[in-house]
């Protein structure tokens, strides 16, 4: 009976507060008062690490709605910096796909892992969807010690086609129904990717230490 009633509790704690769904609408919102007034007085019952029901971490959609205010207010309080959806993408990768340069730079200086590759292989700077977003990121990778795997993507960007729009890029990643430029309206719920990458590194490239990155494109 008694381990009956704890399966119970396990259970029900798993389940999203009403504070907690206050504040992943907020941070949709961009409602900055809210926000601070729940971090502050909302307690543990506010996870701010907890995905909301499009699957993402309010880290992850503050960088996919460009707010890089909030993005700071979160990393102030304790959001995962290196936290990953089912597809293996962490805040700097949506960042870097919805072209929020400033927010790139806000999550490097975060000491973001910019060796971190996604569920098909893919470093963040393969999501580069512009020459000044490849370049930020590169001199980033060149900062923290990557210098040989910087250099290639430099030396190749002379060759880049032109950027693939955001909805081939989506369906490309496997993820559909985002609009990068506005909301972020959910994923498929057919995709069923396992990821089976987690910390793997490309044999020429390994993380060190954090590195200051001055600047944004």
């Amino acid at each position: 009976m008694e381990a009956g009633l704890n399966d119970h509790k396990e259970s029900f704690s798993r389940w999203p507060s009403s504070s907690n769904i206050i504040f992943n609408q907020a941070v949709v919102e961009g409602d900055l008062a809210k926000i601070k007034f729940l971090l502050k007085y909302g307690g543990k019952q506010i996870a701010v690490n907890e995905n909301n029901k499009q699957g993402l971490t309010p880290l992850q959609q503050s960088c996919v709605e460009g707010n890089v205010k909030l993005a700071m207010l979160l990393l102030d309080h304790g959001a995962d910096v290196e936290k990953r959806d089912k597809n293996g993408w962490t805040a700097l990768h949506f960042a870097i796909v919805a072209g929020h340069c400033n927010i790139v730079s806000l999550l490097i200086n975060s000491c973001a892992d910019l060796t971190r590759v996604d569920c098909r292989g893919r470093l963040p700077i393969d999501l580069a969807q512009t020459e000044d977003m490849l370049v930020l990121i590169a001199k980033a990778m060149e900062n923290a010690g990557f210098v040989e795997t910087a250099r290639l993507y430099l030396e190749k960007l002379e060759l880049r086609s032109p950027p693939l729009s955001p909805s081939s890029l989506q369906e490309d990643s496997g993820i559909t129904d985002i609009e990068l430029n506005t909301k972020m309206e959910g994923f498929d719920s057919k995709i069923k990717t396992a990821c089976g990458i987690d910390k793997n590194k490309p044999a020429s490239v390994s993380q060190t230490s954090c590195v200051s990155v001055v600047g944004s494109c």
